[in-house]
């Protein structure tokens, strides 16, 4: 099976291989942070693919993961806005590894096939808004009080790990 990525400009194939890693990265993003989103690890040593552009995966007839592919990109990118976010502990790596702008692009251009897709994608730009707030030196500062610099911050982390362990747990229910 040949399987494409295809959004703007970008048309490429993605390898079996490739797409096996985003697999093993979903899962093991579900595995370390189900009921604990809101402090997730994503570490940047281990996460290296452009998450991004696989929201944009051709949809086939013989493509059966699709929305496990879909979804779980998508978990993966909500962690990773809280793994930036998470200034005294979390890694700023990934998503700046990733570009803020290239992501957001990627997500503003996304179009959700269902509900939990649509909520996961505004609470991901949500995160975006709040992490291009950030300079460089809030970055490094570990005593930030997010809260004060972002008034979003309060509804970006209500109820987020029940938001993801929506998609989470469903994966494991009907597996």
């Amino acid at each position: 099976m040949n399987y494409r990525i295809q959004y703007n400009n970008v048309k490429r194939s993605v390898t079996w291989e490739e797409l096996n890693q985003l697999k093993k990265d979903i899962l093991w993003i579900y595995d370390e942070n189900y009921n604990q989103i809101n402090a997730a690890f994503v570490p940047s040593y281990s996460f290296k693919l452009k998450y991004h552009e696989y929201l944009f995966l051709s949809r086939d007839r013989h493509f059966t993961d699709y929305d496990f592919y879909i979804d779980g990109t998508l978990i993966i990118l909500l962690a990773v806005c809280v793994e930036y976010l998470d200034v005294a502990g979390g890694d700023p790596k990934t998503l700046s590894d990733l570009g803020l702008q290239n992501v957001s692009d990627s997500i503003r251009q996304f179009t959700p096939v269902s509900d939990i897709q649509g909520r996961l994608k505004n609470r991901i730009l949500l995160g975006l808004d709040i992490a291009s707030t950030l300079t460089d030196s809030d970055l490094l500062d570990s005593d930030l009080n997010l809260y004060n610099k972002h008034n979003g911050v309060p509804l970006f982390y209500d109820d987020i790990n029940e938001l993801a362990d929506t998609v989470i747990k469903a994966y494991y229910v009907n597996k």
